[in-house]
């Protein structure tokens, strides 16, 4: 009784996982086969038996290398196990793939392989689906692609024509406006010019980043003096919610101490750091200028520390500062979960 009822425990879960069995004599040549096998693949077998030579035929001739060279090492002991997709003949002519796992059951006398005993899933409609998603995927990269390489030629060509614009005024405050706006749409060029350049649409590599933001401020305001001192955890991968308005940050700090700090200080330099520890992002700048008045923070009033404010609190970052000179300004903000969607305010 206890066998009977392990065998039809067997029986309902074979049939439960709509799997088809082979079972495989070598020495007869022989292979039998369950009821679903033949309903998978459509043919009418008597006393579900049939040759291993047929079995072989019905095997799509691109894969019947594959499934052969793992037959043969299991016959002179490579492996006892067989596992592998398959793409087999039905009796319409049309092929299904299956996924196709075995194992050696006995032995003869010379301790070679004498039957075999497997199982087949038909997985071509899971495959066909991945393939499917997997296209979909494809065209979906390489439309995230195009827009962000298009963004990215379009905000090049803003800052090429505000970059004439400012050598075609006479006014310098108006010149130095434009500057300072194109390098504000800078700091967002070079996050689409990392995405565009990376695997990924959701982060970038940061300290790539600022490496880059620093040495195009120079460039622009034409000062290759200022020593960049930066301590970024290296290939640190920040999502993109975040890097924009945290490289927008830091140019106008660094535009900031660029443009007036450095009056008189023979040895100019700025410093930068940023931490990710227990998914939280820890951060510090300075320079080693005079600093800037408590007031000037606090209350706001130019352009460029509404900015700052401003980023810092979609960033929803929480602060901290010298209160004399505000420098070294630290802060903290959590690390976004969310993928390129994040919770980030904006």
């Amino acid at each position: 009784l206890d066998l009977l009822e392990k065998e039809q425990t067997l029986e309902v879960a074979v049939k439960g996982a709509d799997l088809a069995i082979w079972d495989v004599d070598i020495s007869t040549n022989k292979v039998k086969v369950n009821d679903r096998w033949c309903e998978m693949l459509g043919y009418n077998l008597t006393n579900n038996t049939t040759e291993i030579d047929f079995f072989s035929s019905i095997i799509h001739p691109e894969d019947y290398p594959l499934a052969r060279a793992d037959f043969e090492k299991l016959m002179v002991g490579g492996n006892q196990q067989i596992d592998m997709v398959l793409r087999m003949k039905t009796a319409d002519g049309s092929y299904k793939k299956v996924l196709d796992r075995g194992r050696v059951f006995s032995f003869d006398e010379n301790g070679r392989p004498s039957r075999l005993i497997g199982t087949l899933l038909d997985v071509t409609e899971t495959l066909e689906l991945q393939e499917q998603l997997q296209q979909s995927l494809d065209e979906k990269v390489i439309l995230l692609s195009e827009i962000h390489h298009r963004v990215k030629n379009n905000l090049a060509i803003i800052t090429g024509l505000l970059h004439l614009k400012s050598q075609e005024q006479q006014n310098e405050d108006i010149s130095e406006v434009l500057i300072s706006v194109g390098n504000r749409i800078n700091s967002i060029a070079g996050v689409h010019e990392l995405l565009y350049n990376s695997e990924s649409f959701a982060d970038i590599t940061f300290d790539r980043y600022v490496e880059t933001l620093v040495e195009r401020i120079s460039h622009t305001l034409d000062d290759y003096s200022v020593q960049s001192n930066l301590d970024i955890d290296k290939d640190m991968l920040i999502n993109i919610n975040q890097a924009i308005p945290l490289g927008l940050l830091l140019n106008e700090l660094v535009t900031n101490s660029f443009k007036y700090a450095f009056g008189h200080q023979d040895n100019p330099q700025i410093n930068f750091s940023l931490h990710q520890k227990n998914g939280v992002f820890v951060g510090e700048y300075s320079d080693n200028g005079p600093g800037i008045p408590h007031k000037f923070f606090e209350q706001a009033n130019t352009l460029g520390f509404t900015l700052i404010k401003a980023l810092f609190s979609q960033l929803e970052a929480d602060v901290k500062h010298d209160k004399e000179r505000v420098y070294p300004l630290k802060f903290r903000f959590a690390s976004a979960q969310q993928g390129s969607h994040s919770n980030i305010k904006t």
